[in-house]
This record gives structure tokens, sequence and C-alpha cells, in this order.
């Protein structure tokens, strides 16, 4: 399940990245969030499952 500041990806637009800024239970419990979408996309709530983690950008590790 997502967090409050997780980053995402839409599984229909996969190269637009967004942030949760919400999570909200509606009718039979189903849970929906909110999404900020950058470069200024706006927000819309969608269910969990049109949803999917996005990557974690890899670090360089420098060994010294």
């Amino acid at each position: 399940m997502f967090k409050i500041g997780d980053r995402v990806l839409h599984i229909e637009y996969p190269n637009v990245w967004g942030k949760v800024v919400a999570k909200k239970r509606k009718n039979e419990g189903l849970q929906f969030v909110l999404v900020e979408w950058d470069d200024n996309r706006g927000r819309s709530r969608h269910h969990a499952t049109a949803l999917r983690h996005a990557p974690r950008p890899q670090q360089d590790h420098v060994t010294i």
C-alpha cells in the first residue's frame, strides 16, 4: 500500500511521476490516493491499483 510522500507512476502513463499527498477510504472501504503530479500537471485521485511505486534512483557508492 502507498504512504503519503511515496513517489508513484500511473500504470497507463509510466513516464509521468507524482507524489502521494493524501489517502481516503470511500464507499465499501475502497482506498483512493490523491496524487500531485510533477511538472505542474495538477492533482488527481486514483484507486491504488492504477498506480505503482516509482523506482528509486540508484546512488553511486564511493569506496575509500
